[in-house]
């Protein structure tokens, strides 16, 4: 019987496959692959752009400022993109002739509509806001301009149906005898089952600098209903819609008399407060935040801190004193996590560059999203651990560095929103938009650039 050694037989099998080369293990693909993209191309020059989603669109609502830069003309444009496919239906105007002929009649002589916000409520009713200022002043081609001061805002709100059809119109220029003229309303939008919150600040007499708080709503047929409440020399500086409610950023005229700079405040749907907390002594830091159905107690938010000033008591790292952007999750009212994000993620991007940091929350997959310059970063919301990051570069061309055509062409900038819409991650960009395809030509504009992403896994 031949006997066979078996050890020495696998030892000498390791040694000669260690002496071959092995193949270089392939990379995996990036988590995220580019379904769709679509720039909303209009022949003005985008300005400021806000963006909601809800019933499988995402809308989005920007400035245009004609070509001429004559400040009377500007008008701001809404867009409804399909989530599904990236077809877009849009733009349309507003205020749109019909209403401008009743703004006209009620006093707003020359409005030059400024600052879009835009939510959709919970039966699909999409609300838009401007701000309007007489821009006679400014201007010419419009000659109501009487020479008085003139306040700087006013709130004029549109609401549509899901086709972009306006359905509804309102304004706010004073409360009670206040002057027109010289009072100032700054408003902001949040989501409603059926309708929209309606939050600001208020100013009796804009040249005194001196702001209150009103709330109230905006319903599905356009009636306003706000009321002022609270003390003289806070109001709500920013609002975001949450599941079963809403987030109010609040601020003080005077941080230091006040002793707090910025203050955020969770409430129901109802308008109850459930909490509420100040994070900052500085400048309102928080600029995005996003909600888990069913925990209202938790708020996931970010933003950009400056300056070294703490944010719930935790100090940014000194990357980038002036400009350190984050990423937090608050319950309650209290800090469960914060992460610096520059402080980590320096090798995919400039950390001196101040951006935007979008969030969005996944509650099928319990995963939350941030975006920051051109990056996309999956965390954990336990923890706000990295699962995964990832950039457009590395999603367009398999190399975080790579580069190709499509960047000619579309030339993404920062990210500026995040939602989970139609079964997609969508993200709205600003982008340099060329349609000369990298060789330069008189329709580049700076625009809105929409993106949506499927998970490979």
């Amino acid at each position: 019987m031949k006997r066979f050694y078996l050890f020495p037989t696998l030892a000498a099998l390791a040694l000669l496959l260690t002496a071959c080369p092995q193949p270089t293990p392939e990379p995996p693909p990036p988590p995220l692959e580019l379904a769709w993209q679509t720039a909303l191309v209009t022949p003005d020059v985008k300005l400021t752009v806000d963006a909601a989603a809800g019933g499988g669109f995402v809308y989005v609502f920007n400035e245009e400022l004609p070509l001429d830069g004559d400040y009377s003309k500007k008008w701001a444009a809404l867009w409804r993109v399909d989530a599904a496919s990236g077809e877009a239906l849009g733009p349309v105007k507003f205020p749109d002739d019909a209403a401008a002929a009743t703004l006209a009649a009620n006093g707003f002589g020359c409005p030059q509509p400024l600052a879009p916000y835009v939510v959709v409520d919970g039966q699909g009713a999409v609300y838009t806001r401007v701000a309007l200022r007489n821009a006679a002043a400014q201007a010419d081609g419009c000659d109501t301009f009487d020479g008085s001061w003139v306040a700087s805002n006013w709130a004029v709100f549109g609401v549509f149906d899901a086709g972009l059809n306006r359905t509804g119109l309102a304004w706010l220029k004073a409360f009670g005898a206040d002057d027109p003229t010289h009072a100032a309303a700054y408003a902001r939008l949040a989501r409603a089952d059926a309708g929209a919150v309606v939050a600001g600040a208020y100013q009796a007499d804009a040249r005194l600098l001196q702001t209150q708080t009103f709330r109230g709503s905006l319903s599905p047929d356009g009636t306003l209903d706000v009321a002022l409440e609270g003390p003289l020399g806070e109001h709500v500086y920013r609002a975001f819609s949450l599941p079963e409610g809403w987030l109010a950023v609040e601020r003080p005229d005077d941080p230091d008399a006040a002793g707090w700079g910025e203050r955020l405040v969770r409430r129901d749907a109802a308008g109850a407060v459930l909490w509420s907390v100040v994070t900052s002594q500085g400048f309102p830091p928080t600029e995005y935040a996003a909600g888990v159905p069913g925990r209202p107690e938790t708020v996931f938010v970010s933003g950009v801190a400056r300056y070294g000033t703490p944010y719930l008591g935790q100090a940014p790292p000194a990357v980038e004193p002036n400009q350190a952007p984050f990423v937090a999750r608050i319950d309650g009212g209290a800090l469960t996590w914060i992460r610096w994000v520059h402080a980590e993620e320096t090798e995919w991007f400039n950390p001196n560059h101040y951006a935007a940091v979008p969030l969005a929350y996944d509650p099928a997959k319990d995963e939350l999203y941030l975006g920051i310059h051109s990056v996309l970063l999956a965390l954990d919301p336990a923890d706000g651990a990295t699962r995964w990051i990832t950039n457009l570069r590395e999603i367009i061309t398999g190399d975080p560095g790579g580069v190709d055509d499509w960047f000619f062409i579309y030339q993404p900038q920062n990210f500026t929103h995040l939602f989970l819409a139609g079964g997609k991650l969508v993200g709205v960009s600003y982008s340099w938009w060329d349609s000369n395809q990298g060789r330069g030509s008189e329709t580049d504009r700076y625009r809105p650039l929409v993106l949506g992403f499927e998970r490979r896994y």
